[in-house]
């Protein structure tokens, strides 16, 4: 029997889930995951200090840096941590839709809310990568608890909050399988540059899993569907169901008597691009459609 604070083996539960059959396009949320680590090439730091913060997570306090050669800046991970020092009185609360989806109050909270989320299903205690399946994991109920502590939300929302983690947490996996298995010819490799986010022996599990036969060929099959997907959305952070109230907030200004935007009207807001940016997948399917949901709205309001 699994204790609270222990870590079960992936290999004693059912295999539901590789990575690269992952699929914006079917994400309620609209997540975009970062990596987990970020290097920060353009500062050295003299000296630091690390304490731990009232709710468990390290808090750094850095003192004097000195300037190093100018190098490209990349974007790291999304942290948070005011954040998740945030006291129980700096709690805001969420307004929820009908499905229990965060759309308020603020537009600003709501993305900062689902950045937030990300940031939990990259916790090794919270979310350990160690299980095969989200359903396998017992910190559920942790995660809710740590949820409730940083923001004020109904629990209506436990849904959609469970299943936005849930999702982050395969992204995470993902990007860990390509940084650290994938980038490597043998485990003696990646032993020897193991993630520094998570404990040694959750990382020899994973490697024991990713190494299974059958999950080689899971693996490949998977990377074969994902190729193929090509209509996704380019919301970012922003969720179908703030979408969906933008947009009903500006029919009822319009006409108090219209209903919610129809899914035509926020399929094609969610697949818009910007032409000065490059994609990595083709806009022909996504362009094909619009133009059919397009026809469609004419003729019904005509109709």
């Amino acid at each position: 029997m699994i204790q609270e604070n222990e870590i079960e083996s992936p290999f004693s539960h059912k295999v539901a889930y590789e990575c690269e059959n992952t699929s914006t396009s079917a994400n309620e949320q609209g997540l975009e995951i970062e990596p987990q680590l970020r290097h920060d090439e353009n500062v050295v730091m003299d000296g630091r200090s690390e304490a731990l913060s009232e709710k468990g997570f390290l808090a750094i306090t850095t003192e004097i840096p000195k300037e190093a050669p100018t190098m490209k800046k990349r974007r790291g991970p999304t942290k948070l941590v005011k954040v998740h020092a945030r006291t129980m009185d700096e709690r805001p609360y969420l307004i929820l839709n009908k499905f229990g989806q965060p759309v308020g109050p603020t537009d600003e909270i709501v993305e900062e809310f689902t950045r937030f989320l990300g940031t939990l299903a990259k916790d090794s205690e919270l979310a350990p990568l160690n299980f095969v399946n989200w359903p396998s994991l017992p910190t559920h109920d942790k995660i809710w608890d740590y949820v409730q502590e940083t923001y004020l939300v109904p629990e209506e929302g436990r849904k959609w909050v469970m299943e936005t983690v849930n999702y982050a947490w395969r992204i995470h996996k993902c990007k860990m399988k390509q940084k650290y298995y994938y980038a490597f010819d043998t485990d003696e490799e990646r032993l020897e540059k193991p993630p520094e986010t998570m404990p040694k022996t959750h990382f020899e599990d994973l490697l024991n899993y990713w190494n299974l036969t059958t999950t080689k060929e899971e693996s490949e099959t998977n990377k074969r569907n994902r190729q193929m997907l090509e209509d996704m959305h380019t919301m970012g952070p922003k969720s179908y169901a703030l979408l969906r109230h933008k947009f009903a907030s500006i029919f009822r200004q319009e006409d108090p008597n219209k209903q919610e935007p129809s899914q035509a009207k926020v399929y094609k807001a969610s697949r818009s691009r910007n032409p000065k940016k490059t994609y990595k997948t083709s806009f022909k399917k996504t362009k094909d459609n619009i133009v059919s949901l397009s026809y469609y709205i004419l003729t019904s309001l005509n109709s």
